[in-house]
């Protein structure tokens, strides 16, 4: 992690009971790829608002099987890849938080961070 190392364990400790309790709850209904889409943004969101020490942060990547689909996320500037072993050839299977990405950079704006010269309030170069 940034900053030390206590977000990072924090994630350790946290990320995988929380993603669990998280979409229990929202799926009741069954998983579909909305549901589980939902649950990993929640969980995330829900694991920055327990943690409460702002002078450390952590990115974080994420890779699950359901229903024999594998699942990826990220957070920050850290990314899954897969990597063919028979060939070398490698996938990115998360996508980039840049802040230049329209996407982006409208859920930065909405928080009230300025996005210029390619980074969150001049500072950052991911929109976490």
């Amino acid at each position: 992690g940034h900053g030390g190392s206590q977000a990072s364990l924090y994630l350790k400790e946290n990320l995988q009971k929380k993603l669990k309790e998280t979409l229990e709850e929202i799926c009741e209904e069954g998983l579909t790829e909305a549901t589980i889409w939902n649950a990993l943004k929640i969980t995330f969101e829900k694991l920055h608002l327990e943690f409460k020490e702002p002078e450390s942060g952590s990115t974080a990547t994420v890779a699950m099987i359901l229903q024999g689909k594998l699942w990826t996320a990220n957070v920050g500037d850290s990314r899954t890849i897969f990597v063919k072993a028979e060939n070398g050839n490698f996938f990115q299977l998360s996508e980039d938080a840049k802040p230049n990405d329209s996407y982006y950079q409208k859920g930065m704006e909405k928080r009230g961070c300025k996005v210029l010269l390619g980074r969150v309030n001049l500072n950052l170069a991911v929109a976490r």
